[in-house]
């Protein structure tokens, strides 16, 4: 028979009812306690923390229901991108072209690139070549072998001591075009000398050679000759105006050389030597002297009645030539003449001052030019208001002329030979 409380409800059944009735409150306590303590900014809660349940009939903690491990599938392994392809090496050389759109100029510049500069410990030189027409470079010579010549003056030296600029003037339009073909494919094919060319510039201006008032097989005659260094003058001035920057010395060169006796020291012997204007001796053949325009003493002077034809312009009537007054001149095939040369003929670094000098190879500090001396045009020796030119130093025999009175002086290097081309 069922037991029945006060209330007339079956004893089990309120048991259960009170067990539930307390577990409720115990839910709701633990509530508002923890909402007390988040309120009040406690961090450690006073009671046990609301998610921790305790059983109503025992009072001990009601273990954590632990979920099933959820199975995550892998996202597939991309690979890595492959990095992008390097970008070309830029080429050792910028080509840069430029024509006149009103003349016959036209300029070809092929610059080193940014990342191959010269240092600024390197002695920088700029090599300048006036290229004529008609066998420029010798018989059965083209600007391969000048070039090849040009090659040993800075070949054997250390990488850090020269930097070289090239500037060549050639009119003839043929051999200009060869020009620039050799020059597209060499400053593409430089091995070691990449280490020193630092700009190549070739120019032509064929309105140079209009009306030169001679042609080549007169070339050598006295009548012309007045016409020939004229021309010879503009070319060296226009081509060194057109490409000189920053180069500390020039180097002029005539096409024609074909060899150095002792090329290694060329160039840092007239460095060194720290002089303004500087010509070597020059060789042709079984002639030990052949640039006869480098000289020191004393040179003949025209007459009265010379002087008054030359006052009226009538050069031709005039037909004066200078000429060497011998017992007072002094030429270097005078020097490889005398017994001083076998006194000092191993000694490449000896020299003596000079009145006038050569261009077949002619070394001059840039300031020089920078400063004015430029190869005269006209007989400038002479020269008066009345007298449209003169009657000597015309061309490179003008340079020393024009020097001194800067405070610049010229000098011969007789034991330093430069080779002519043998084959007129």
């Amino acid at each position: 028979m069922a037991q029945y409380g006060s209330k007339g409800l079956p004893r089990k059944l309120s048991l259960a009812a009170l067990g539930a009735l307390s577990l409720l409150l115990l839910i709701t306590y633990s509530f508002y306690q923890r909402e007390d303590e988040l309120v009040s900014g406690q961090l450690i809660s006073a009671v046990e923390p609301a998610h921790i349940l305790k059983s109503p009939l025992n009072g001990q903690p009601i273990p954590p229901s632990i979920p099933e491990t959820l199975e995550v599938e892998a996202a597939p392994v991309v690979p890595a991108a492959a990095p992008p392809p390097a970008p070309p090496p830029p080429p050792p050389f910028e080509k840069i072209e430029y024509s006149h759109p009103h003349s016959s100029f036209k300029r070809i510049e092929y610059i080193k690139s940014s990342h191959l500069k010269h240092t600024t410990s390197q002695d920088t030189v700029l090599i300048l070549v006036n290229v004529g027409q008609q066998s420029p470079y010798g018989k059965d010579r083209t600007i391969r072998d000048l070039f090849a010549t040009i090659d040993t003056l800075y070949a054997h030296q250390p990488v850090d001591q020269f930097s070289i600029s090239f500037g060549f003037l050639c009119n003839g339009l043929e051999d200009f075009r060869e020009l620039v073909s050799f020059f597209d494919e060499k400053v593409h094919s430089l091995v070691h000398d990449l280490d020193f060319i630092s700009k190549v510039t070739l120019l032509t201006n064929p309105e140079l050679e209009a009306n030169v008032g001679f042609d080549r097989d007169s070339r050598q005659r006295d009548e012309v000759q007045r016409f020939r260094r004229r021309l010879i003058a503009k070319n060296r001035n226009f081509l060194t105006s057109s490409v000189l920057r920053d180069e500390e010395y020039v180097l002029f060169l005539d096409a024609d050389i074909y060899k150095f006796d002792n090329p290694d020291i060329v160039l840092s012997t007239f460095i060194k030597s720290k002089k303004d204007i500087i010509v070597p001796r020059v060789a042709r053949g079984g002639n030990n002297d052949y640039d006869k325009n480098s000289w020191r003493g004393e040179r003949t002077k025209p007459s009265s009645h010379q002087l008054k034809l030359l006052d009226e312009n009538n050069y031709d009537e005039a037909a004066y030539v200078p000429m060497d007054v011998k017992p007072k001149m002094f030429h270097f095939q005078n020097f490889v003449e005398q017994e001083q040369y076998k006194e000092h003929h191993g000694d490449l670094t000896y020299n003596f001052e000079l009145d006038s000098v050569g261009g077949a190879v002619l070394f001059v500090r840039s300031i020089v030019i920078k400063l004015g001396v430029v190869f005269p045009t006209s007989y400038v020796v002479g020269t008066t208001w009345d007298r449209p030119e003169g009657y000597d130093g015309i061309e490179t025999e003008g340079l020393c002329y024009l020097a001194k009175p800067l405070g610049f002086k010229c000098w011969g290097y007789p034991n330093i030979v430069a080779q002519h081309i043998d084959d007129f």
